[in-house]
């Protein structure tokens, strides 16, 4: 029998142990302390933004998002939210092609109405690259006056999580 005896282990920085379905990374944009108006009727980008880089193109990511949003403008005022990727340069949309998907809607029947609620979001995308993959969440205004994302507000301010998931 022999007997093995150590001063000191160190772990091995530049392996990494990858069991499928657990988490690899997490990236967070941390809480994000901007108020962000949108009145364009065509999708915007916005400053909740996410960059992670997948340790292997099998990776999944997913992607999770939360913030206290709210219309405002005449009655049946419409705004929505959508996940944009970019790798490369290259932008993708990855889900909510239409405010209709993912909308934040007044029904309200009063001339001038406003309406908040906390949006919380998540989405699991296969980038199947290892270079930087960053995540934006898009907004619109389809009818009424503006649409709001809020992030100064202490107990719901608005950020995106994007978690490395190994396969």
């Amino acid at each position: 029998m022999s007997t093995l005896y150590v001063d000191n282990l160190q772990p091995n920085l530049e392996s990494r142990v990858s069991i499928p379905g657990h988490v690899v990374q997490v990236v967070s944009s941390g809480d994000i302390s901007s108020n962000e108006a949108v009145t364009s009727t065509s999708f915007v980008d916005t400053d909740v933004t996410v960059t992670i880089t997948p340790t292997a193109s099998s990776s999944k990511i997913l992607v999770n998002f939360s913030g206290l949003c709210m219309t405002l403008g005449a009655s049946r005022s419409r705004g929505g939210i959508r996940l944009k990727r970019t790798v490369g340069g290259v932008d993708t949309i990855v889900s909510g092609g239409s405010a209709e998907t993912l909308g934040i809607r007044e029904s309200s029947a009063g001339a001038s109405t406003e309406m908040s609620s906390l949006q919380s979001y998540q989405y699991f995308d296969s980038p199947s690259t290892t270079s930087a993959v960053t995540y934006t969440i898009q907004a619109v205004m389809t009818s009424g006056t503006q649409f709001i994302l809020y992030g100064t507000t202490s107990s719901a301010p608005k950020n995106i999580v994007a978690q490395e998931i190994a396969q």
